[in-house]
């Protein structure tokens, strides 16, 4: 197992990590906006899900065969963006939810949403297969042991800020409910699920 200051070092850089605005924040804060403080965590908890299989993933060994398969890294990245443009479409379609309350609505679960966006978010084995080594020693235990530690403290730690990420979220969706109205909001959060969607299939064209 890694030492507790390696594990420290390892939650610092997790934390930089999980404060840094990218395609989780923006889908934690989409979902918080739209359904609530609760649907936030639930997203948040779903994610977190999501990071330890691909923890699991790696610590098997299996990222490195993973990024030597650019064409399955692309495939499963393009299947991401797929489930959130369904997921913008179907915000688009859905009825104007009430003037000023989050919407009680029939989109589905958000901890499945969570989960399913990062369990198609492959970049997650290859961020931990690269920055994983700089803090492995292999008088410390055996690797995959030492690798499945640190992913779990990627977990927690994102899990932890991501939870604040979507308090964030929460207070903006009510502030946009009351200025500009509900079915604005939607929209808004409809074009955030289709960005994030463009982004996914962006990348994946490009690996």
């Amino acid at each position: 197992m890694p030492t507790p200051t390696t594990l420290l070092q390892f939650a610092v850089a997790s934390f930089l990590l999980a404060v840094t605005p990218g395609p989780s924040v923006v889908l934690l804060l989409a979902i918080a906006t739209d359904r609530g403080r609760r649907a936030g965590i639930a997203a948040a908890v779903g994610l977190a899900a999501g990071t330890f299989a691909w923890a699991l993933v790696t610590a098997a060994g299996l990222g490195a065969l993973l990024a030597a398969r650019p064409g399955l890294l692309s495939v499963i990245t393009a299947l991401g963006g797929a489930y959130l443009l369904w997921l913008g479409v179907q915000r688009l379609r859905a009825p104007a939810p009430a003037p000023t309350a989050p919407p009680d609505h029939p989109l589905g679960s958000p901890l499945r949403d969570g989960l399913v966006v990062n369990l198609l978010n492959p970049s997650i084995t290859i961020f931990l297969a690269s920055v994983t080594p700089p803090f492995l020693d292999l008088a410390q235990g055996p690797v995959w042991q030492q690798v499945l530690a640190l992913g779990t403290v990627l977990v927690l730690v994102s899990t932890a800020v991501n939870a604040g990420w979507a308090v964030v979220g929460s207070v903006v969706g009510r502030r946009a409910r009351r200025w500009v109205g509900s079915r604005a909001t939607a929209v808004a959060v409809g074009c955030a699920y289709c960005a994030l969607a463009a982004i996914a299939f962006a990348a994946a064209a490009l690996r």
